[in-house]
């Protein structure tokens, strides 16, 4: 029996319109889970759609009220002092949050942490060997926007040696438990450290062997297009003091086309068997030739640093742009002289055959040669 075309069609049409049915039935049944419950609880399914998938949320961090509200005067101070004397400062400290504050003080060492400046306070109080700082009051209690002034004195043994003593007074915020002696120092409870310090750079008088070098200077690049050029220097600190050496950098052009430029670095202390890192450029865009930098440094008692890189400053695009315009115009050059002594050459051909010429048709006419005339 022959199938007419058109219910062959209608019956492909409509096998493959079940078929779609019901393979998307058997996906929505891969997309149903089944979330399992503790015993006696209903069981939850679920049906995921990728297009309402959302992407979690982070939880932000709580800030801590107290965060930021303290401030410390002077932030830094260096002295000077004498082995077996005894000295008094004072510092002040002000909260600038809304709620009064139980503050901890205390003497901390400190040590040198990276090349820029950075320092490390430690979470305990000096040694017993270096013991030398009493703060009064040892507990502060500070109102929202109050100021005080804490006295402090350092009292210095007579045996201590001639070097570098460093120190921090650090503000730590007490806990509630925290009470205090008929001596104001603090009596049980903990604390949290709000780094918040003021750093102490102590000089001890007496001989000094001050030592230090050059561990560092270079360009990222020994030849440049164009400027500016940054400079990296460090200095490292091998004395048992902390230095502040004043520095420079005299940038030269070694072929004479230009004036030198001095480029002055700042002022920053070095700790003991610490280093530094400065950073510097010579600036300006244009700039051709060869050149000489030196740093040169001095520090401590008159003692002197000296380092000489050399770099190149050449602007090569311009120069291969100018070498190729001279080569065009000596190839031109030398094109156009060769055309004319062509052109030299061509005219004397033309007289020379002219006069030849000229020469047959007297001999033609007379049937005499000029020489036997």
């Amino acid at each position: 029996m022959k199938i007419k075309p058109a219910y062959f069609f209608l019956f492909l049409l409509t096998a493959l319109s079940l078929l779609g049915v019901s393979q998307t039935g058997a996906q929505e049944e891969e997309a149903v889970v089944e979330t399992a419950t503790p015993a006696g609880s209903a069981v939850v399914t679920v049906s995921p759609s990728p297009a309402l998938e959302l992407s979690p949320v982070p939880t932000p961090t709580p800030v801590s009220p107290n965060a930021n509200f303290l401030t410390i005067s002077p932030p830094v101070r260096e002295l000077e002092l004498s082995p077996g004397s005894t000295n008094s400062y004072q510092l002040s400290l002000t909260n600038q949050g809304e709620q009064k504050v139980r503050l901890i003080l205390r003497a901390s060492p400190f040590s040198a942490a990276g090349e820029t400046g950075g320092v490390d306070v430690a979470d305990e109080e000096l040694p017993d060997s270096q013991n030398w700082v009493i703060i009064n009051p040892a507990v502060l209690d500070l109102e929202p926007g109050e100021r005080a002034e804490v006295v402090y004195t350092i009292s210095l043994p007579q045996t201590a040696e001639p070097g570098g003593f460093y120190f921090a007074l650090t503000a730590l915020l007490a806990g509630e438990n925290v009470s205090v002696d008929v001596l104001s120092r603090p009596v049980g409870g903990a604390a949290v450290n709000l780094n918040v310090a003021s750093l102490h750079l102590v000089r001890i008088a007496g001989p000094v062997n001050f030592a230090a070098q050059v561990s560092e200077f270079s360009t990222p690049k020994t030849i440049y297009e164009y400027g500016p050029v940054p400079f990296s220097a460090r200095i490292l600190n091998q004395s048992n003091v902390h230095i502040k050496p004043v520095l420079e950098i005299e940038v030269k052009n070694t072929i004479g086309l230009a004036d030198g430029e001095l480029i002055h670095l700042p002022q920053q202390n070095i700790l003991p068997q610490a280093g530094r890192k400065y950073e510097a450029e010579f600036g300006g865009k244009w700039h051709f030739g060869r050149y000489a930098a030196t740093l040169n440094g001095l520090y401590g008692d008159g003692q002197t640093l000296t380092y000489t890189i050399f770099f190149w400053i050449l602007p090569w695009k311009i120069m291969l742009a100018v070498a190729l315009a001279l080569a065009i115009i000596i190839l031109l050059i030398i094109s156009i002289k060769r055309q004319l002594d062509e052109k030299k050459l061509l005219e004397a051909e033309v007289k020379h055959y002219k006069k030849e010429v000229l020469k047959k048709e007297e001999e033609n006419k007379t049937g005499q040669t000029p020489e036997e005339k």
